[in-house]
């Protein structure tokens, strides 16, 4: 075990430093490397990824715990923070581009839906890919082929009868839910 209370972490590539995202008391606080405080937030940091030339960290700023809308920013070593792009609806993975030129995301404007943009250090956003489903963006090879999750959910409600032997599953679509059960 190398830190407690870690939400999301990168190495750099020689692997001599960390970059941590870390719960202190009522928020997160970035570390580049582990124990140099760079920026603290009430809300939360995820998707933390440190730049080839280890010089800046890419992360989403979250504003609220929990809600996974954010802005995409990025901290230089001095702890200058720098926000890129303006709040996403929804959030997903952050890679930087082999020459550190661009970071690429997955994120949506609107819905669960998360595209891969890019992003220069000025903020020049653009669409790279538009797929159906929910995209993670994990990792950037050196050829710059994309490696991508595609995240399918499905909320099942499932119901038996008193008298039944087996559960029915009464989902319709993909997010079923009950607000209200009666007695009967």
């Amino acid at each position: 075990e190398i830190s407690e209370d870690v939400g999301a972490a990168d190495v750099t590539r020689d692997g001599r430093a960390l970059a941590v995202s870390r719960w202190i008391g009522g928020g997160f606080r970035v570390e580049y490397p582990i124990g140099k405080g760079l920026y603290q937030t009430g809300g939360y940091v995820s998707a933390l990824r440190i730049s080839p030339n280890a010089e800046r960290v890419a992360f989403f700023d979250h504003p609220a715990l929990g809600d996974d809308r954010g802005s995409l920013a990025v901290l230089d070593r001095a702890g200058k923070k720098t926000t890129l792009t303006g709040p996403w609806a929804s959030t997903g993975g952050i890679a930087w581009t082999p020459s550190g030129s661009e970071i690429r995301f997955t994120a949506s404007e609107r819905g669960a839906n998360l595209l891969v943009y890019a992003a220069t250090l000025d903020g020049n956003v653009r669409r790279v890919l538009s797929a159906p489903g929910r995209l993670i963006l994990h990792d950037i090879a050196a050829d710059g082929r994309l490696l991508l999750e595609q995240v399918s959910s499905r909320m099942a409600l499932m119901f038996r009868p008193p008298q039944a032997a087996a559960e029915r599953d009464f989902a319709w679509l993909d997010f079923s839910y009950a607000s209200v059960i009666a007695r009967d």
